[in-house]
Parts: C-alpha cells; structure tokens; sequence
C-alpha cells in the first residue's frame, strides 16, 4: 500500500502483534523518514535503525541453508535490493526465469 502517513500501524498492539508474528526474518518496507518521524513507534525504530536498512540476498540460496551465520561473505554473490522498485524488477526477472527454465 503506498501511503504518505503511518495509518493503523501507529497503533503501538498493532506493532507489536506485527513484530512479534516474525517467525524466519523480518523485513519492512517503507519510507524510513516517515517512520522515523512517529513519536509512538520511535523506541521500536530506534532499535531497528540499528540494523542495515537495504535487503541483502543470496540469490537461489533456500530456506534451511546450510550457510553459517557470520560466514566468509566473499564466498557468496550477494545482491543488494536498493528500493521497492529493484525488489520489483528482481521478483519479474526470477519469474521470468522460472517460466523460462
């Protein structure tokens, strides 16, 4: 949804249900100004500021991977998903691999 205001995740239970579902990772997408300019969810996103704010992939790497955590990251390719629009382009390129394959 793209929207220039916070809406119904303002609600701290709200966040809190949000954040507390996360179960494999936890990535949010949005706009980090508009976040960082809530007063209700500052002490969460202060915690969270902490925290690389672009997605990094292994591309073709699955869930249960035997990848250790802090491993040798020059061992692997890893691409950097600037904005939503790169996630985007990256969901359509591997969509169209897989109708391809």
């Amino acid at each position: 949804v793209r929207t220039e205001s916070i809406g119904h995740i303002r609600d701290v239970r709200r966040l809190v249900v949000a954040l507390s579902r996360a179960r494999l990772g936890l990535y949010i997408f949005g706009k980090q100004s508009l976040f960082e300019n809530c007063y209700e969810l500052n002490p969460t996103f202060q915690q969270l500021l902490y925290r690389p704010s672009k997605l990094e992939l292994i591309l073709n790497e699955n869930y249960n991977s035997n990848r250790e955590l802090n491993c040798d990251e020059d061992e692997y390719e890893i691409t950097t998903i600037e904005d939503v629009t790169a996630m985007g382009v990256l969901v359509y390129q591997m969509a169209q691999n897989k109708i391809n394959t």
